[in-house]
């Protein structure tokens, strides 16, 4: 009994979705526009002493970018910008 022909030549290429997914934007501009954000949040805050919660997040950023992660120091502060404009009422 002989083997049965190949069906693999009636299967079509492979797709690799990473190349059809939009490029993601870089650590470093990520950062600067959330930064950017944030300060126009807080700027509108003439006169007031930033509370205790926000003090530790932009400590915990500081670190962040003092090792070097970039990435998640961007990642921390869009989080951070959605907690002021929630907790603060800005946005």
């Amino acid at each position: 009994m002989s083997d049965p022909a190949s069906k693999l030549d009636a299967m079509g290429t492979l797709i690799q979705l990473d190349d059809w997914r939009e490029p993601e934007e870089p650590e470093d501009a990520r950062l600067e526009r959330a930064v950017g954000r944030l300060e126009r949040l807080l700027g509108r805050r003439p006169g007031h002493d930033a509370p205790d919660w926000l003090r530790t997040e932009v400590l915990a950023i500081q670190g962040c970018l003092a090792l070097g992660f970039v990435g998640d120091a961007a990642e921390r502060t869009e989080r951070l910008v959605e907690l002021v404009e929630r907790r603060l009422g800005a946005g």
